[in-house]
């Protein structure tokens, strides 16, 4: 691989990724799955960064290099599209409770509810009065 081709690649997979792989000769394999899967590629990254820090993974260079190996990418796509479908789920669930949380709070500021315990109270002394 010519030093141009290689710097190019570099630049284009940017330092995270690079710091995830060790032989410059994968260097075309990473930047394929970049192109193809660009927001899957860039969670992976994340992914095996956290996975480290969290101490899952020893080697974090062989490890994204065995999840992105012709035979293994099928399933890493799939696993990752699943967290991110989850991650989206989770989102979704936040936003409509929290609309709930915000119709319940503008019912309780628009609610009266000294005038409707009044209300309530005319309420019971009319109808005492009527079956007396």
């Amino acid at each position: 691989m010519n030093p141009k081709s290689l710097s190019t690649l570099k630049s284009r997979l940017g330092d995270e990724t690079l710091e995830l792989i060790d032989n410059n000769n994968y260097l075309p394999l990473f930047r394929k799955w970049q192109k193809q899967e660009p927001k899957l590629f860039a969670q992976s990254v994340k992914m095996v960064k956290n996975m480290k820090k969290q101490g899952k993974v020893r080697n974090i260079q062989k490890y994204f290099a065995s999840i992105w190996s012709n035979k293994n990418a099928n399933k890493t796509l799939d696993i990752i599209r699943g967290f991110l479908a989850r991650v989206k789920s989770k989102l979704a669930e936040k936003r409509e409770d929290k609309r709930k949380n915000e119709e319940i709070n503008q019912f309780e500021r628009e609610f009266n509810g000294a005038g409707y315990a009044k209300f309530q109270q005319l309420k019971r002394t009319k109808l005492s009065k009527q079956f007396q």
